[in-house]
Protein backbone atom coordinates (compact mmCIF):
# COMPACT_ATOMS: atom_id res chain seq x y z
CA UNK A 1 0.00 0.00 0.00
CA UNK A 2 2.99 2.59 1.04
CA UNK A 3 4.92 1.23 -2.28
CA UNK A 4 2.19 1.98 -4.48
CA UNK A 5 1.35 5.98 -3.17
CA UNK A 6 5.13 6.50 -3.15
CA UNK A 7 5.21 5.20 -6.61
CA UNK A 8 2.12 7.87 -7.28
CA UNK A 9 4.29 10.99 -5.52
CA UNK A 10 8.17 10.67 -6.39
CA UNK A 11 8.35 13.91 -4.66
CA UNK A 12 7.85 12.49 -1.26
CA UNK A 13 11.13 9.91 -2.01
CA UNK A 14 13.22 12.81 -3.02
CA UNK A 15 12.07 14.32 1.02
CA UNK A 16 10.87 17.70 -1.30
CA UNK A 17 8.31 19.05 -3.87
CA UNK A 18 10.25 22.33 -4.35
CA UNK A 19 11.92 24.79 -3.18
CA UNK A 20 9.17 27.27 -2.10
CA UNK A 21 8.43 27.62 1.19
CA UNK A 22 5.06 25.77 1.02
CA UNK A 23 6.94 22.63 0.67
CA UNK A 24 7.06 21.70 4.01
CA UNK A 25 3.93 22.29 4.93
CA UNK A 26 2.84 20.29 1.47
CA UNK A 27 5.01 17.30 2.48
CA UNK A 28 3.30 16.84 5.52
CA UNK A 29 -0.24 17.21 4.44
CA UNK A 30 0.69 14.47 1.97
CA UNK A 31 2.53 11.88 4.54
CA UNK A 32 -0.73 12.52 6.93
CA UNK A 33 -3.00 11.46 3.95
CA UNK A 34 -1.16 8.51 3.13
CA UNK A 35 -1.20 8.01 7.30
CA UNK A 36 -4.49 8.06 6.81
CA UNK A 37 -5.40 5.54 4.36
CA UNK A 38 -3.14 3.19 5.26
CA UNK A 39 -4.14 3.13 9.27
CA UNK A 40 -7.98 2.71 7.70
CA UNK A 41 -6.73 -0.70 6.29
CA UNK A 42 -7.65 -3.36 9.19
CA UNK A 43 -4.14 -4.79 9.49
CA UNK A 44 -0.80 -3.44 10.43
CA UNK A 45 0.57 -0.92 12.70
CA UNK A 46 -1.37 2.55 13.46
CA UNK A 47 1.66 5.18 13.00
CA UNK A 48 1.12 9.02 11.91
CA UNK A 49 2.68 10.59 9.13
CA UNK A 50 5.87 11.15 10.66
CA UNK A 51 6.20 7.81 11.72
CA UNK A 52 5.52 6.93 7.95
CA UNK A 53 7.97 8.92 6.42
CA UNK A 54 10.57 7.24 8.42
CA UNK A 55 9.98 3.84 7.24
Amino acid sequence: MLLSHLKENPDLVRGRINRKSESRRKMVESWDNIANIINAAAEGPQKNGKEWAKV
